[in-house]
């Protein structure tokens, strides 16, 4: 018992499932620093827009994609977390809109918002009926339908 040795061996796959699970435990205790880091760019991203007059929105999508870029190698919160996550984020971004929205400047810009629902409406339609159309009759076809009566 004094001599410090171990007294058996691990198998080379062994010892590579051992390194994992190291690894593993070293990137979990990184975790809240990489937490703390999207916080920090977040209210970076924040104040740059408050000082430069810019939309918030723009640089917290370009700091996210680039923080993205950077750590998509990464493991992050599980599937379940992430859509939690997720969802809370896109309800303060509403919640943040509606509190900002001025209902003036809405009836100012009644003639455009008119326009864009009627005309854009107009035009979402023929093109998705054009593209619809293209698609059916277009001479590729999906490799495992056999069936001619699916065309």
């Amino acid at each position: 018992m004094g001599s410090g040795k171990p007294r058996f061996r691990l198998s080379a796959d062994e010892k590579l499932l051992s390194d994992r699970a190291d690894a593993r435990i070293e990137q979990k205790m990184d975790y809240p620093l990489y937490l703390a880091g999207i916080l920090a760019l977040g209210i970076a991203a924040q104040w740059v827009a408050w000082r430069f007059r810019l939309p918030a929105i723009v640089l917290l999508l370009l700091f996210g994609i680039l923080l993205g870029k950077f750590t998509s190698g990464e493991p992050g919160p599980d599937e379940e977390m992430l859509f939690a996550m997720v969802s809370l984020a896109v309800g303060i971004i509403l919640f943040e809109g509606g509190l900002s929205l001025n209902f003036r400047e809405i009836y100012d810009t009644r003639g455009a918002v008119v326009r864009l629902v009627s005309i854009g409406l107009v035009i979402s339609w023929l093109l998705t009926s054009w593209f619809a159309y293209t698609v059916q009759n277009s001479p590729r076809r999906c490799r495992s339908c056999s069936d001619r009566s699916l065309r």
